[in-house]
């Protein structure tokens, strides 16, 4: 007799095995990428069933096998015990039972596709952080560009040397070296994202900021994000006080929005991370206007930030203040 707890024991392996032979014609799509998500790309789910397969046929051939010593040396140590015996004896039979049923199973897998018992998944196609969507930054101007990376599988190995050698694909707030940040002299955005182009490599000097692509100047790091038109929340709003306090400058929707708040110490975004706000300085003050921060989350104290020296004459003195906001529906990288 099996007992009940070996029984439900022998169904999940069974009901385990036998759907895995049924799962070829269902499909998912790839996982994020470091930030991006391939478009128009998936992959039947037996490539990744074939992982957890060839786990599986380790992990319970193992534990059957240690089921069936551990049942062995009870048997031999149980004699004069009836009971114990036959114990023993049911789990050896279970152990054996589960072996034959993880056996069949790739029997029959093999027999259904041979190619499912072949424990080897091709790499995606292009499909890296090399090639495709997103911000990428060039030491040249390359014709029909976004055209190429929205079709990227389809390119030449001409036109991908040529890309990989002059161009640089930003996924995460990124610094360049130098001699690339010098020569650099297009933007290229393909798809639904932007970036904020910092002139020093501490993210704090003089911006620019892109969601379509142009000619730029030498940059030495940028911030990336996202666009998602879908976002939620009503938008970002800055107050003269810490902590969200004292007059604000009401709600600031998606845009260019010159506010010209002196001071400006904290700054709430509805929504953290569903909108990116670039706050610049005020045009009198030594030409700060160009100078940039970068905003993803609520800060209750700009008095810490980049912002403190945005109406600053002098290394000493912090003066907080924000001349325009530029408001995002996305998110950084």
């Amino acid at each position: 007799m099996i007992s009940k707890k070996n029984f439900i024991l022998i169904c999940l392996i069974a009901i385990f095995s036998f759907s895995l032979c049924f799962a070829q014609n269902l499909e998912t799509n790839y996982p994020e990428i470091g930030g991006y998500q391939p478009e128009g790309v998936s992959t039947p789910l037996p490539e990744y069933v074939k992982y957890i397969f060839n786990f599986s046929i380790w992990i319970v051939g193992l534990v059957a096998l240690g089921f069936l010593l551990v049942g062995g040396f009870k048997y031999l140590t149980s004699a004069g015990n009836p009971t114990a015996q036959s114990d023993s004896k049911n789990q050896i039979f279970s152990a054996l039972f589960g072996m034959i049923i993880l056996i069949s199973s790739y029997l029959i897998l093999k027999t259904v596709n041979p190619e499912l018992t072949v424990f080897t998944v091709n790499p995606l196609e292009k499909a890296s952080t090399e090639l495709g969507p997103g911000v990428w930054l060039c030491t040249i101007d390359i014709k029909d560009f976004e055209d190429q990376m929205e079709d990227y599988k389809n390119i030449t190995e001409e036109q991908e040397e040529i890309i990989k050698k002059s161009c640089k694909r930003v996924f995460t707030k990124s610094s360049f070296t130098k001699n690339f940040a010098e020569d650099l002299k297009h933007v290229y955005i393909v798809g639904e994202y932007g970036v904020v182009l910092h002139k020093g490599s501490s993210f704090t000097e003089k911006c620019e900021i892109a969601i379509s692509s142009k000619e730029i100047d030498s940059y030495y790091s940028a911030t990336p994000f996202f666009l998602n038109s879908s976002a939620f929340g009503k938008g970002v709003t800055v107050y003269e006080g810490r902590d969200f306090e004292g007059d604000n400058s009401g709600i600031v929707g998606e845009g260019m929005n010159p506010i010209n708040l002196k001071p400006a110490k904290s700054i709430k975004i509805d929504k953290d991370k569903e909108w990116v706000a670039v706050a610049f300085g005020v045009k009198e003050f030594l030409g700060k206007e160009d100078y940039c921060e970068v905003f993803n989350k609520s800060d209750s104290n700009l008095t810490e930030d980049r912002v403190s020296k945005f109406c600053s004459k002098n290394l000493l003195w912090r003066q907080t203040c924000i001349g325009e906001l530029h408001v995002f529906m996305g998110t950084t990288f």
